[in-house]
């Protein structure tokens, strides 16, 4: 949306299958700082609900206080919270060796499987497959050493995917582990392998990821390795029709 020729608001939907088969359509806008008033945020909503198609289930994703009044007074309620987790790089850890390996292109289907496992609660993460995994790993940011696995014995029994950001951020963008592995300590250890490879191979000074605020297992675990909240993203939801 322009406002004298420049440009002031985006909006975006985002279309996740399902394993129904109904498709799940996640909004998100953007505001410059100077137009996040009531009238505005629901001017552009507005514009952003007409791209979803009818009668599917529909999110709006709101990190500001302008927009969470608008979704409010319009009916929306809030379902969940993710919380972004930061920490200066490197980590003081104790040195303890973890074997990880990096990613092949025979990795794919394993951790698609293991991803769909960990975020089978996630309309968004959840839902992905082998040719959205094909089309991230063409992304100018895909670094496949950036992506670490721990086996136990001839079994994959975790991945940690890492991203840096254009600011030189080093962010965990994907974690899992595999069901028979969990309870073992290995999701804490291979997020300092993750974030290990982000401070010294990526010179990254901050490492961060994104959690359900609701996750108090992974919220523990983040905060005892010295993360602490900087910003959340809060979904409303509601049927569109």
């Amino acid at each position: 949306m322009y406002e004298s020729e420049a440009v002031v608001a985006v909006g975006a939907v985002g279309l996740h299958p399902q394993s129904d088969g109904s498709v799940h359509a996640a909004v998100e806008t953007a505001v410059e700082p100077s137009m996040r008033f009531q009238q505005f945020e629901e001017r552009i909503l507005e514009a952003t609900l007409t791209l979803v198609p009818r009668r599917s289930e529909c999110s709006v994703w709101s990190r500001r206080k302008s927009l969470d009044a608008v979704l409010v007074a319009n009916g929306w309620r809030a379902e969940r919270t993710l919380v972004e987790m930061a920490v200066a790089l490197p980590l003081d850890t104790d040195g303890t060796p973890f074997a990880v390996r990096v990613y092949t292109d025979t990795d794919a289907p394993t951790l698609v499987q293991i991803n769909a496992d960990a975020f089978r609660d996630h309309r968004e993460a959840g839902s992905l497959d082998l040719s959205e995994m094909e089309e991230l790993t063409k992304q100018p940011w895909f670094d496949p050493n950036g992506v670490l696995f721990h086996q136990v014995g001839d079994e994959v029994a975790a991945f940690c995917w890492t991203k840096v950001h254009p600011n030189g951020e080093g962010e965990i963008y994907r974690i899992g582990v595999g069901a028979s592995h969990r309870g073992r300590g290995i999701g804490r250890n291979i997020v300092l392998a993750g974030f290990d490879y982000l401070a010294k191979e990526r010179s990254c000074s901050v490492g961060f990821l994104w959690v359900d605020a609701a996750n108090e297992a992974a919220m523990g675990l983040y905060r005892g390795i010295g993360m602490n909240p900087r910003a959340q993203n809060t979904e409303f939801t509601r049927s569109h029709t």
